[in-house]
């Protein structure tokens, strides 16, 4: 179905009327009714309409219900990007406390990232926009987490300076309440850290005019947008029509398939043929039937031109790949037309594509981590780390994919022989060997320094030539052969004169 079609059936299905919903939108924080239908001059031109970001997400939440095409996209992406979630680990590099500290932000029962951090990345896709209200105890000096509904949320304010930062998120008032807003949390440049509210106004009756801090990303939006979009926005005619593309040829195969039964009585008026009909019932599979030269029966299977329509769905897949990102055999389990090699070769794009969700949801657990390192400094749950190690520390995740082991050993063994190769015939530096050794070693996934190895490499000469000064190895007797006088003998030697 198309865009207007999904959303006519949604608001249909949800007994919202479309005129209905435009209101009760336009109506959360404006005086005239007819307020959304105009734009803020200070409003982002990037942005969807209010009604249209309502739509769009609230289909994209439809189509993971409803359309299998679009659940496989949404959990494939969830599954090569957050799972196996026990995976995931966050270490301070330099400080014991401060390593503890996040440990305990990670594993926080109200936080429980092992366990929720599927369906938040899944919710990410689906919603294109996460928000989450931070709240710090002064008891123990963790920040926990409490999900937004993105539906709850009426618009975005940005930083007067920098667009891309979050100041406000203003919620959608209650009937008969006044419009509440959360603060955004972001980098202070001045004091050098993450700053959201003042400990003291943190919660709902902090005061200061929000009812809370919070952090928020979004992604599948230009830069000067305010608001997400969901990874099915784009994709939703398309899934729609292939959807029902499939639901009707189902429904004509089942047609096809069936059959009635034609019965010819000859001689026999109409009040005959009615009595007759009384008493017959279709025949059972493997049962007789006995009649006589007036009775026929016949099995008649309708001609529906039930043409091969494989060509048809070929087509109709083509904009749901190329929108998603996913090849025909990722995506719907076929893969006529690619051959082994050809299939690991387009497994690249989609890794990339995932590898920068990965990435992104990366992004947004540091800056969590770093907002829990200041707020346990300032509560004084531990001490500031020495220089620019504050915010020292790693989010360990696992491979996107599993690579092909044999043909990457084999790889890095061919390259580092030609590399060595080059050395030895002077035509190229051993700096500008190692630098190519740690890229092919950052192909598969293992990061080196080269400018480090070169300083280790030194150093390892440096020692080497000092122990060999200090212990230098035994002295061999000279050879007889390399020293001929040394085998002359006289006449008198050898007569014992």
């Amino acid at each position: 179905m198309n865009l207007t079609a999904a959303v006519k059936k949604f608001v249909t299905g949800n007994q919202i009327q479309e005129a209905g919903l435009g209101h009760s939108l336009a109506t959360l924080s404006t005086i005239d009714s007819d307020d959304h239908l105009f734009r803020k001059l200070t409003q982002s031109t990037r942005d969807l309409s209010s009604l249209t970001h309502e739509r769009q997400r609230e289909i994209g939440y439809f189509l993971y219900d409803t359309n299998p095409f679009a659940k496989r996209i949404i959990n494939m992406t969830r599954d090569f990007v957050a799972v196996p979630a026990e995976q995931w680990s966050i270490e301070h590099n330099t400080d014991d406390d401060v390593d503890a500290l996040l440990k305990k932000f990670w594993s926080d029962p109200i936080n429980a990232w092992v366990k929720r951090l599927p369906d938040r990345v899944k919710e990410l896709g689906l919603a294109g926009e996460q928000c989450y209200m931070a709240t710090t105890s002064k008891a123990d000096g963790i920040v926990r987490i409490a999900y937004v509904d993105p539906g709850a949320i009426l618009g975005i304010k940005m930083d007067k300076v920098n667009s891309e930062i979050v100041d406000e998120i203003i919620l959608k008032q209650k009937m008969g309440g006044v419009a509440e807003k959360l603060k955004g949390i972001a980098y202070d440049m001045e004091k050098m850290r993450m700053l959201g509210l003042p400990i003291e106004q943190q919660g709902p009756d902090g005061g200061g005019g929000y009812i809370g801090q919070c952090f928020f990303w979004a992604l599948n939006k230009p830069v000067k947008a305010t608001r997400g979009r969901s990874d099915l926005f784009v994709l939703a005619d398309s899934l729609g029509m292939l959807d029902d593309f499939h639901w009707n040829r189902m429904e004509k195969s089942a047609l096809t398939n069936s059959f009635i039964w034609d019965v010819t009585l000859k001689n026999m008026n109409e009040a005959q043929i009615e009595e007759y009909a009384k008493n017959q019932k279709a025949p059972r599979p493997g049962t007789a039937r006995f009649h006589n030269e007036n009775v026929e029966w016949k099995a008649e299977a309708p001609d529906l031109n039930a043409d091969d329509a494989s060509n048809e769905g070929k087509m109709m897949r083509i904009p749901i790949t190329a929108g998603s990102g996913f090849p025909d055999m990722w995506l719907f389990g076929v893969g006529e037309d690619a051959n082994r090699a050809a299939a690991y070769e387009m497994t690249d794009p989609p890794m990339r594509m995932m590898a920068e969700r990965q990435a992104f949801v990366v992004a947004m657990i540091v800056d969590m981590c770093r907002y829990q390192i200041d707020m346990g400094i300032e509560l004084k749950k531990v001490a500031a780390p020495a220089g620019d190690d504050r915010y020292d520390f790693s989010v360990n995740v696992p491979e996107i994919s599993s690579r092909d082991m044999a043909k990457a050993a084999t790889a890095l063994r061919d390259a580092s022989l030609s590399i060595i190769a080059d050395v030895e015939a002077g035509l190229i530096s051993r700096e500008t060997a190692v630098s190519l050794v740690a890229f092919i070693a950052s192909q598969l996934g293992y990061d080196v320094d080269a400018a480090k190895e070169l300083e280790n490499m030194k150093e390892e000469e440096v020692e080497r030539i000092e122990l060999d000064a200090k212990n230098p190895p035994p002295q061999l007797p000279p050879d007889p052969e390399d020293n001929p006088a040394a085998n002359t003998t006289t006449r008198g030697d050898e007569t014992g004169e």
